[in-house]
């Protein structure tokens, strides 16, 4: 009888161990996959390139700033669309002869200026010219003084800060 007991009691426990592994496992799978989404809505925002993660950058990884659509292509090609412009990526095709690919290197600091250079002819204000060239940040402004949205994957290496 003490046996029968020991084993049902043994059953039990697996069974619950089971179940509770499982749910442990789905909880933490539903929380990560969840939200892979940073978003930000702030009247002045301050954006740099993560410098240890940026050669992770790949082709179509983008990031949002208002409307405004910034796409990473390995080739050069022409903008999208009105609001899409292309950002190479880290590194990036610029010529093709015979099969064989040539590439050239970006760094932060050259993309950060081709953001400005977008930016300054829509409605920002880009503050502090020369933290670009030292650091690659930018200080973005909107215009009219409405707050700035950017959404990002998680994971995409862009530092994003409110001011």
């Amino acid at each position: 009888m003490l046996q029968q007991m020991v084993l049902v009691g043994n059953k039990f426990f697996n069974l619950l161990f089971f179940y509770f592994k499982n749910y442990l496992f789905l909880h933490f799978l539903i929380i990560s996959c969840g939200n892979d989404l940073d978003k930000i809505n702030s009247p002045q925002i301050v954006i740099k390139y993560d410098s240890f993660n940026f050669n992770k950058i790949e082709e179509d990884d983008f990031f949002l700033i208002d409307n405004i659509k910034f796409i990473h292509k390995k080739y050069h090609t022409k903008n999208i669309s009105e609001n899409s412009y292309i950002l190479p990526t880290p590194n990036f095709i610029i010529r093709k002869v015979e099969g064989k690919n040539f590439y050239e290197k970006t760094n932060p600091i050259e993309l950060s200026f081709k953001i400005y250079e977008i930016l300054i002819n829509k409605d920002y204000e880009i503050s502090d010219i020369k933290n670009i060239q030292i650091n690659g940040e930018l200080k973005i402004k909107r215009i009219d003084n409405k707050k700035i949205s950017i959404k990002k994957n998680k994971h995409y290496p862009l530092i994003i800060n409110e001011k």
